[in-house]
């Protein structure tokens, strides 16, 4: 049996994301900026994208492990675990690269913090709230 792959293509036009995300800056008062990757850039390649840093403040994503490749890749700037921690070892990548991470229920996680070794760094942590209909 044959199987016939997709000729599926997505180009991203660099042009149009760098004028976007300088309207987007500008309109919202020079905020910060999170540019969300997670899934590999939802299947662009993560490492590809690092070019980003001139026009985004911070990465934010789900797996730590694509947080420690894009450190070792040579990414500084922040980096958001935007689902939070699965587990102990996950709270451990994060103090040691440097990541920052959520909390958004009142169990998240909490055996994974309770099971953690003690921090060497200040870990980030940002409070995510359902503002109703699963918006988080």
């Amino acid at each position: 049996e044959k199987r016939m792959t997709r000729p599926i293509r997505a180009l991203i036009d660099t042009y149009a994301l760098e004028k976007n995300l300088s309207l987007l800056r500008a309109k919202s008062g020079n905020r910060f900026l999170w540019g969300v990757v997670k899934a590999n850039a939802y299947g662009h390649g993560l490492i590809g994208l690092l070019n980003l840093d001139n026009w985004v403040d911070g990465l934010a994503l789900l797996d730590p492990k694509e947080g420690v490749d894009i450190r070792k890749a040579g990414w500084a700037k922040a980096v958001l675990l935007i689902e939070g921690v699965f587990a102990a070892s996950d709270i451990d990548i994060a103090d040691e690269y440097g990541f920052e991470t959520v909390i958004h229920n009142e169990n998240d996680r909490l055996n994974g913090w309770k099971k953690a070794r003690k921090l060497k760094n200040t870990l980030r942590v940002h409070l995510k709230c359902n503002t109703g209909m699963n918006r988080l």
